[in-house]
């Protein structure tokens, strides 16, 4: 059975070490078969010997005290096996293999004084590669004098084994007896030669591209037939590269293969390029020829970007100087543009022709924070066309703080007056003054010349300046004119002047607000709101070409006391674009019906109806007017406005001079929507 043991051992001794692993299974099933009968017949003989054993025991029993005497044991022998092989660390005999156990063993008579000691073991031949334990693989074993077992006090003095080198070597052993003598032998060792075997698995990139400059890396997965034989350089394009450990898991392990890494020097010219690894270097000094194996690899085009970015605040023309370089050395970039944004909102879009060296201006209406963002179609291979194609793509971007542009304003507008009219200089004139920094500093407007005299018909000059933080002077001139009651002149402002000059009129300067009301009593006076609807863009305080910002008023009112007389805004509607924009009346009508007054048309006398009949008319510049009275069909244009710049519109009107019992007692309200619609010029 130990023979069958070892027969076993040694088969897959064997296997393991030529990784035969697609023959393997097909042995085991003829070892198993051969076992089971070898097997069976050591079970019958086992038997029988068994049964003789019985025999010769009662045989003894019989003549047990027939003769008497000494058996003589004294003679002791260090015979051993030897050349034993030892495949993948295996040997050919059992564990528990003692020579010693071969010999007779005397009973208690036997004299003390013989000496039983012994070092006992075999020598060996193992496969290359293979470990090798010289207690367990040699079989040592020692006896003392008097035969105890002291085989754990064997020493190895001397072992030159290398399993790695097929030769043959030897092993030095020695062991300390009980009467302090000490007992020596020596064993040998032969490692026998096996076949390198080398397998190329896998070769690919890691990358299928690389940029300019990178490391090129491979991934090569190999089985190799030797463990302590590994791969230490590979020939790729006819140049060597050192070999490097890769990524390890159970499975490959299991396979018996291994990963590994190879980087070669960088490339820095674009393009497709091929690689073939041809032959690998072991550490065993030898060359393995792999064949052919070929992968290609791109080395993708530099990217565009942009260097020497700088920028200058030119406060008082408003504007930014942007300079910049554009670095594309490989053409990979197209559609190049620039974007100017304030806060969410695009401000500029400039196309950029491709050129090295870049200066552009941008206008700033205001102080605060700007982002420029440059974009473009970035194509970084070999091959152009739309799928390698990155639309869009940001080159640059970066936020600048703008602090110093000068938002010194003073505006206004000229105006015509009635002779006799009560005049508010700041109001009437619509004046409003901002500081450098944007600040509204209307209310510390100066005036420098102030020679009104609303009772002298004709044009009047009135000057007022402000100061800024910085003791900056601004002035600015401004025309009042003064008409006379009017005769029958259908000339479009003085006509409707006429009109309106029946009756005493006063008109005041009003800022856009919310929730304006117009609110009328009994005893003296009529009130009424005015809602208003601007179709605009978002306004930030300041526009590009092609986005209309203007800021409008949200609410006019109008108030008509016991005499009649009715009182009307002069509201400022402000351009914060970029471009002329033109103001038209699209819509007027009542927002609630039948509430008491009425408006007719500016050519319907009124004059014998109660002052719950009114003309109202808005006013706008260039002698412009739209008659609220009448059905609005199209679009009627009532101003002219300029680039980032803002102009003045008046709501007039005049009350009926009749009486009238309900509006005499009850007064009366109503509310209308007015909607206006904005264009550029």
């Amino acid at each position: 059975m130990e023979k069958l043991k070892s027969i076993c051992k040694d088969t897959l001794s064997y296997i393991a070490a030529r990784r035969l692993l697609r023959s393997s299974i097909v042995i085991i099933i003829v070892l198993l078969l051969l076992g089971t009968d070898l097997y069976n017949k050591y079970l019958s003989n086992k038997t029988n010997n068994y049964s003789k054993l019985d025999k010769e025991v009662s045989v003894e029993d019989e003549n047990k005290n027939i003769t008497s005497g000494t058996i003589n044991t004294d003679v002791s022998s260090d015979t051993e096996y030897s050349k034993h092989t030892l495949g993948n660390g295996y040997s050919t005999l059992p564990d528990d293999y003692n020579q010693s156990s071969e010999q007779s063993t005397s009973s208690s008579s036997t004299s003390n004084n013989v000496d039983k000691s012994s070092i006992t073991g075999i020598d060996l031949e193992i496969l290359e590669g293979c470990e090798f334990n010289p207690k367990k693989d040699l079989k040592l074993k020692a006896t003392d004098k008097d035969g105890s077992n002291i085989s754990d006090n064997i020493i190895i003095e001397k072992n030159t084994v290398n399993t790695s080198i097929p030769g043959t070597y030897s092993v030095k052993v020695r062991v300390r007896l009980s009467d302090g003598q000490s007992k020596e032998k020596e064993f040998t060792v032969i490692v026998k030669e096996t076949k390198l075997e080398v397998s190329l698995e896998t070769f690919k990139p890691m990358k299928t591209n690389v940029n300019k400059g990178e490391k090129i890396g491979f991934e090569m997965d190999l089985k190799v037939s030797k463990k302590h034989v590994s791969p230490i350089a590979a020939m790729i394009n006819g140049q060597e590269y050192p070999i490097y450990k890769g990524n390890e898991n159970l499975f490959e392990k299991i396979l018996n293969k291994k990963n590994y890494k190879i980087f070669i020097n960088e490339n820095n010219i674009p393009g497709l390029y091929e690689y073939n690894l041809e032959h690998i270097k072991m550490s065993n000094g030898s060359w393995i020829s792999v064949g052919q194996n070929v992968v290609t690899m791109e080395v993708l085009k530099q990217e565009a970007f942009i260097n020497n970015f700088s920028y200058e605040e030119q406060s008082k023309d408003k504007k930014i100087a942007l300079k910049f370089d554009l670095e594309d050395l490989d053409n990979t970039a197209s559609n190049l543009r620039l974007e100017f944004y304030k806060g969410d909102t695009l401000l500029e879009s400039i196309k950029l022709d491709k050129m090295s060296s870049y200066s552009i201006d941008l206008n700033v209406a205001s102080n605060g924070t700007y982002n420029i963002k440059i974009l473009s179609n970035i194509n970084l291979n070999q091959n152009i066309n739309d799928k390698n194609t990155i639309s869009n793509k940001e080159v640059f971007a970066t936020n600048i703080e703008v602090c110093n542009i000068d938002q010194t304003s003073l505006i206004g507008n000229d105006i015509e007056i009635i002779k006799g009219q009560v005049f508010d200089l700041i109001n009437d004139l619509g004046l409003k003054a901002t500081d450098f920094d944007g600040e509204d500093i209307t209310d510390k407007i100066q005036i420098e010349g102030n020679n009104i005299d609303t009772n002298t018909v004709g044009k009047q000059t009135v000057v007022v300046y402000i100061t800024n933080k910085f003791g900056q002077k601004y002035t600015k001139e401004f025309k009042v004119t003064v008409i006379d009651t009017v005769t029958n002149d259908d000339s479009t402002l003085i006509g409707f002047s006429r009109i309106f000059s029946k009756q005493k009129s006063k008109s005041s300067y009003s800022r856009a607000t919310n929730n304006s009301t117009a609110n009328g009593n009994s005893s003296d006076t009529l009130r009424q709101s005015v809602d208003m609807t601007g179709i605009v863009s978002k306004s930030d305080g300041s526009m590009p070409n092609g986005i209309l910002s203007v800021e409008l008023p949200t609410a006019m009112a109008f108030m008509v006391d016991k005499d009649g007389v009715l009182t009307s805004g002069v509201y400022s509607i402000e351009n914060k674009s970029s471009i002329g924009i033109t103001v038209s009346v699209s819509e007027f009508r009542e927002t609630k019906y039948n509430s008491g007054i009425t408006v007719r048309p500016i050519d319907e006398n009124i004059s014998t109806m109660d002052r719950s009949n009114l003309h109202l008319a808005l006013v706008g510049n260039e002698g412009r007017y739209v008659d609220l009275g009448k059905s609005i069909t199209t679009p009627k244009e009532v101003l002219t406005v300029g680039p980032s710049s803002s102009s003045m519109i008046q709501l007039r009107g005049e009350a009926g001079n009749g009486k009238g019992k309900v509006v005499d007692d009850k007064g009366a309200n109503e509310e209308f929507t007015l909607v206006f619609r904005i264009n550029k010029s």
